[in-house]
């Protein structure tokens, strides 16, 4: 029943070991969105990320080994913050913004050159999804700000 990972480099399943790639312009997409699009796309690009680690072992967070331990002791001054407050559900919904901040740059795959390759897309999709949030979020101001009262 032991299944071989080797399938994966079959240019048939290419787009699984690129799916981190392109989850990546997504959540770049996204973040000006809002939590509620953001926070399910950036846990689709993390479980993705860690899929295409060990699929193709790179890890390339090796070189942020030191700042492991500075997110460890940094959760642990925030679990102390967060006995001590009174409003437990906006102590955790602050770690876990904190925690989403701090994971994506040290998981960014700096090493791979599909990564280094595109910064300045990625720039631009986070650009584009800029303009698109703005236009979205005007138009739902400017529709819930019209009152129509017998059709007038």
């Amino acid at each position: 029943m032991f299944v071989s990972i080797q399938f994966i480099t079959h240019k048939k399943y290419a787009f699984i070991v690129h799916l981190d790639y392109f989850a990546f312009y997504l959540l770049l997409f996204s973040l000006p969105f809002g939590k509620s699009i953001f926070v399910p796309i950036l846990f689709v690009w993390l479980c993705a990320v860690f899929l295409s680690y060990f699929i193709k072992h790179d890890y390339s967070f090796d070189r942020f080994k030191e700042l492991v331990v500075l997110l460890i002791l940094f959760y642990c001054l925030q679990s102390i913050g967060l006995v001590s407050s009174a409003n437990t559900r906006g102590a955790f919904f602050d770690m876990q913004l904190k925690l989403s901040l701090l994971l994506v740059p040290l998981l960014y795959p700096y090493g791979r050159k599909m990564y280094e390759s595109s910064r300045s897309t990625f720039l631009w999709t986070f650009v584009v999804g800029c303009g698109a949030a703005s236009f979205y979020y005007f138009g739902y101001a400017t529709y819930r700000s019209l009152s129509l009262i017998n059709g007038v």
